[in-house]
């Protein structure tokens, strides 16, 4: 008799058009939280990604210069976890409040340079679930 194999193997779906992320341990959802990524002209890179970075308690600095309108001040990032080379990460925003993250967010004054924004709660069980390794993809 036949059997069925489960898949087991964890999983970070960023939905672009949703502004949601999914994450999925053995096709089980261990998380779903609305999230912010990129701006217009900064938009978040879409296709397959794995996470290959982990950095607690950083400091993002701006590639940016000063008067440069992409420019931002020094951010303190509690959890960061880098899926594209360049810096593009999943990680926290000590400013942006909780009724900042979801659909329309990619337009509005917390919209990122091109990363993920996640809530911080979600974002530190993310960090200790989540292995080198773990599969990103992004899509609309």
């Amino acid at each position: 008799m036949p059997y069925r194999t489960l898949s087991c193997s964890k999983a970070i779906d960023v939905d672009l058009t949703a502004q949601q992320l999914v994450a999925t341990d053995c096709d089980r959802v261990l998380v779903s939280s609305p999230i912010t990524t990129g701006r217009a002209g900064l938009r978040t890179p879409t296709g397959a990604f794995s996470i290959f970075t982990k950095e607690q308690d950083v400091t993002f600095f701006s590639p940016w210069p000063q008067g440069d309108p992409n420019y931002y001040d020094p951010m303190p990032v509690a959890y960061a976890m880098e899926f594209l080379d360049g810096g593009y990460y999943l990680h926290t925003d000590p400013d942006e409040p909780v009724t900042a993250f979801g659909p329309g967010s990619e337009d509005g004054e917390y919209a990122s340079h091109g990363c993920v924004h996640v809530p911080i709660g979600v974002m530190a069980r993310l960090y200790m679930w989540a292995d080198d390794g773990t599969a990103v993809t992004i899509h609309y």
